[in-house]
């Protein structure tokens, strides 16, 4: 039988300790590159009487489309129907009448980065609103409007 050394737990700790600490183990390979992504960016315009506004104040959706407000979600879903990214809408803004003494519509930008490319087709949901289905060419430029 041959005996047993305490030196040998010693031995396979240092390997280990080495290959963790500075990597004299086998060498990786390259890290995989990230998926490549696209930025879904648009508007939503809201048409009168359904929003509401106060010079320097911004605007905000009502009846129908109260939840149009600053901050509220907006969903990027792929084809399958999975949330692939979220983001916000900005303060709405006012655009007048010609005249320059009504306000005509009230407009919500949006921007939502990092949603993965290559769905071919995606839907954009507002809080509160029915998707809109958009390809993957016009995610970029997406134009909303409610009446």
């Amino acid at each position: 039988m041959r005996p047993v050394t305490r030196a040998l737990p010693a031995t396979i700790a240092a390997a280990l300790l080495c290959t963790v600490l500075t990597g004299c183990g086998p060498k990786d390979t390259e890290p995989a590159a990230a998926p490549p992504t696209i930025k879904a960016a648009g508007t939503i315009t809201v048409d009168l009487p359904h929003f509401a506004w106060n010079p320097g104040e911004g605007c905000w959706g009502r009846e129908d489309h109260e939840q149009l407000r600053a901050g509220a979600t907006v969903t990027v879903h792929d084809n399958t129907g999975t949330t692939v990214g979220m983001g916000k809408l900005a303060e709405g803004t006012v655009t007048m009448q010609p005249d320059g003494e009504k306000a005509q519509n009230c407009t919500f930008a949006f921007e939502v980065g990092d949603v993965p490319a290559g769905r071919k087709f995606y839907s954009i949901e507002v809080v509160g609103e029915e998707r809109v289905q958009v390809s993957e060419g016009d995610l970029g430029r997406v134009r909303l409007r409610l009446g």
